[in-house]
């Protein structure tokens, strides 16, 4: 049963095909502006769709045209494998975010840039001087749609609390997980808010991202790792997709797959605090090196450049 938000969640299932069809209306008209603006640009850059649904317009574009992809998006609705093959098909390049993305796309179009996401390291920093008590937070940020991720490591988690008395758990979503005993004492929920979301991730000790192994988390660009890692974290996170790649680049973190990997490395970095700031320098370090926006932000523009045909001062 498919439940929209606020009163629409009421509505009879006679009505939702009607108000879908207003949506994908909307949806058009609104895109409509930008569409007719993109063909008086030196290059378009397309963000998974052009008109939603309408997928044909991608053909009046004058080129150069290039798609942008940071997701699994042929795995999103039953029109998407068709959707994303046409794109991929019509455009003159692709941007992918990491190299499992490359490759599915690379089926379809052999102009591809591998570009990861990047991160302004100048808005996610570290703490100056981290707090000296005795006291280690484990902490997971996310979107409740990634709920059945962050349960992949619920166990291994229950399990270190009652290990170690000076261990918790801090959840920042938009919404208070429902299977989680947030009880105030060792595990803690705050409403994620743009304002504090920097001093939340300030606040963890170890970062982690758990991960379900599908073909979906497979196209994910690790920005919850790379944040965690700007703010100077150690992280435990589940080895799959661009989380292996990452984990790679330096002694920053752990990879855990099974609830014993999960607690024996979670357990380690509480244990040792040193060695979770020695980490969490080398994660700050990679984010610089590899992830920060003016290195990835460079990379774009020498993209951009060689489909122009133009060459790039940087």
């Amino acid at each position: 049963m498919i439940r929209l938000p606020y009163f629409l969640g009421r509505l009879r299932r006679r009505y939702l095909f009607p108000w879908l069809i207003i949506q994908f209306v909307l949806n058009i008209i609104c895109r409509l502006p930008v569409f007719f603006a993109a063909r008086r640009a030196d290059i378009t850059i397309i963000n998974r769709s052009v008109l939603p649904g309408l997928e044909e317009a991608v053909k009046w574009l004058p080129s150069p045209k290039i798609l942008d992809v940071d997701d699994s998006i042929w795995l999103t609705n039953p029109r998407g494998k068709k959707s994303a093959v046409f794109l991929a098909k019509n455009v003159d390049a692709i941007i992918a975010g990491n190299k499992y993305l490359a490759e599915w796309y690379s089926r379809f179009n052999k102009k591809i840039f591998i570009i990861p996401t990047g991160i302004d390291v100048k808005k996610y920093r570290p703490l100056p001087v981290r707090p000296s008590v005795n006291r280690c937070t484990i902490g997971w940020m996310g979107t409740d749609g990634n709920f059945p991720n962050l349960n992949v490591a619920q166990k291994a988690i229950e399990n270190i609390l009652h290990q170690h008395p000076a261990a918790s758990m801090l959840i920042v979503s938009n919404k208070r997980p429902a299977n989680w005993n947030i009880d105030g004492r060792k595990i803690f929920f705050r409403r994620w808010n743009r304002d504090t979301e920097v001093r939340d991730l300030q606040e963890m000790d170890i970062g982690i991202m758990p991960l379900i192994d599908s073909a979906w988390t497979k196209g994910k660009c690790s920005f919850k790792m790379l944040q965690y890692m700007s703010v100077g974290l150690s992280v435990v996170v589940s080895p799959v997709g661009m989380n292996n790649e990452v984990l790679s680049k330096d002694n920053l973190g752990y990879a855990a797959n099974t609830i014993p990997e999960w607690e024996k490395a979670l357990s380690n970095l509480i244990k040792d605090k040193e060695m979770r700031e020695e980490m969490g320098h080398n994660g700050r370090k990679v984010v610089e090196k590899y992830y920060s926006i003016e290195t990835t932000g460079r990379q774009l523009a020498e993209a951009l450049f060689k489909m122009t045909g133009r060459d790039a001062y940087l």
